[in-house]
């Protein structure tokens, strides 16, 4: 088994979400900020099979936030463009258990 980890904008993890469940998986969002995207930012936590880990990855590349260009300043007021920035991050992890408990 695999866990996903998807390090999104707050505003993308719900249109990631819906579609993910959509496909019949479970997802966990949590607010969450730090050094991926340098913001306030949300995590969304998908457990999946290991045969499962593509379809996942593809479903959030859908649905994540488009990158913003940002401008910048440079001599005598000149705007030059730098890459796009990064609005999305996804981690792949091995998870050695799972324990789902119902009351």
């Amino acid at each position: 088994m695999k866990v996903v980890l998807a390090v999104t904008t707050s505003e993308g993890a719900d249109s990631i979400a819906d579609a993910l469940k959509e496909q019949g998986f479970r997802v966990t969002i949590m607010s969450s900020m730090g050094g991926f995207l340098r913001r306030k930012s949300a995590t969304l936590l998908i457990g999946v099979q290991d045969e499962q880990v593509d379809q996942v990855l593809e479903i959030i590349r859908e649905n994540a936030p488009a990158p913003e260009s940002a401008g910048r300043s440079g001599l005598l007021g000149v705007v030059r463009e730098q890459q796009p920035e990064v609005r999305t991050a996804a981690l792949v992890v091995d998870m050695d258990r799972f324990e789902h408990y119902r009351p």
